[in-house]
């Protein structure tokens, strides 16, 4: 899902500061998040126009681990063999944050802190981005740049002559306590990276690991999603 960040209440109302049973919460349904964000004016595009969007096949994956290449490549062959444009994965615990191109799969990656946590933005080179007057348009490895890295967040930009949007992979904090202070503290400190580091009106996707849950007073970015008799 392509999101701008003009629409930054998102983030910033995704918010665990309430008391809460975590074992007793349901996942988040994705035509819940959707509801509301609102569609930005730029996604409106002029039937006249030579480009032609296409959807992008997209991943999201706590993998555990990517230490052992042997898992990587793995991973990797299923990416490509299904043919996914952007993969976002979490607790890939690369000892560095040096980025690589396999396959024309470019790798950009966060470190991990002492063997926990790292996370990687992969853009696939073979997989078209759109479409001009009907012929396909890639990214090269060149187009692609990382903007932010720490153990539990990465920021790639994609920007190309006709194209342009971030990617975010992260991975929150479980909660603990009662009031869960530091899951609370991370998604504001989300917030402002992206808020730092991403260009307001450029699209952003973000493939998150949210260990969230959802509570009995919903903000308005979870909206009528609410835990029953618990």
């Amino acid at each position: 899902m392509f999101v701008s960040v003009q629409d930054k209440y998102v983030l910033d109302s995704v918010s665990v500061d309430e008391s809460h049973c975590y074992n007793n919460m349901s996942a988040l349904p994705s035509d819940v998040i959707a509801h509301h964000i609102a569609n930005p004016s730029y996604m409106q595009f002029d039937s006249s126009c030579s480009i032609t969007a296409r959807f992008l096949k997209c991943a999201q994956f706590n993998v555990q681990t990517l230490a052992q290449f042997s898992t990587r490549k793995s991973l990797l062959a299923h990416f490509i063999n299904q043919q996914f444009s952007i993969g976002c994965f979490q607790e890939t615990r690369s000892k560095t944050g040096r980025s690589r191109c396999i396959e024309n799969v470019v790798m950009n990656v966060s470190a991990s802190d002492n063997g926990n946590y790292g996370c990687e933005v992969w853009v696939n080179l073979t997989a078209p981005m759109f479409l001009k007057d009907g012929r396909k348009v890639y990214l090269t490895r060149d187009c692609i740049t990382k903007v932010f890295g720490d153990p539990r967040i990465v920021i790639v930009r994609c920007r190309a002559l006709k194209v342009d949007f971030y990617v975010i992979s992260a991975h929150a904090p479980y909660v603990r306590g009662k009031n869960g202070k530091q899951a609370c503290d991370w998604w504001a400190s989300l917030s402002s990276i992206v808020a730092e580091h991403c260009t307001a009106g450029i699209p952003v996707l973000a493939g998150i690991d949210g260990n969230y849950v959802v509570h009995n007073d919903p903000s308005v970015g979870v909206a009528d999603v609410c835990r029953f008799n618990f």
